[in-house]
């Protein structure tokens, strides 16, 4: 129970501080989906897992999602997710919004009558990292993928990529909770 209340409480403190840290509500959302046809990467490089993308992205059902994306677009090519939850957002006008996709939880802000994508949340091992790393893998796995170019803060091991950040929460060497993050300034 301890387990699982850690990673909640991880999961919860990563998007506040996302979601709170800024004052500056211009950010600029022009990015796109895009679908395609081929799976992660079987066992990559550190080089080829960092690749030559400037920000991290996440492959769900086929398609590519980004972080600062429309969700109007995820939905688009997802279709409805199993729930949507709603708060007042404490930096933007209007709602912040937890779409759940049951593997998967996507947090957005708004910007105007519009939603970003400013987390995404793993739920289960069912889904992967674009470079194949899951929930109950080493953190030995992860570092032999990603490299050792990360922030430590307690349990939690960041990789910064541009805009995005990609963190693992290790518990007993051990990956607990995986999140995608925006870097909102």
């Amino acid at each position: 129970m301890n387990k699982i209340l850690m990673c909640l409480l991880g999961g919860v403190i990563i998007f506040l501080l996302a979601a709170c840290g800024s004052d500056n509500d211009t950010v600029n959302t022009n990015t796109t989906i895009n679908h395609v046809d081929e799976s992660p990467t079987e066992n990559p490089t550190a080089e080829e897992a960092l690749g030559n993308s400037e920000e991290f992205d996440f492959f769900f059902r086929e398609t590519v999602i980004s972080l600062n994306q429309n969700m109007a677009e995820v939905l688009d090519v997802l279709g409805e997710p199993i729930g949507i939850r709603q708060t007042p957002s404490c930096a933007f006008e209007g709602y912040d919004r937890i779409f759940g996709f049951g593997a998967i939880n996507i947090h957005t802000y708004p910007i105007g009558d519009d939603d970003f994508i400013q987390v995404i949340n793993f739920r289960d091992d069912s889904v992967t990292t674009r470079n194949g790393i899951r929930l109950g893998d080493s953190w030995n796995k992860v570092v032999d993928t990603y490299g050792s170019d990360y922030e430590q803060d307690f349990n939690i091991r960041t990789f910064t990529r541009g805009r995005t950040m990609l963190s693992f929460f290790v518990e007993n060497d051990i990956v607990v909770e995986i999140t995608y993050s925006l870097i909102m300034n």
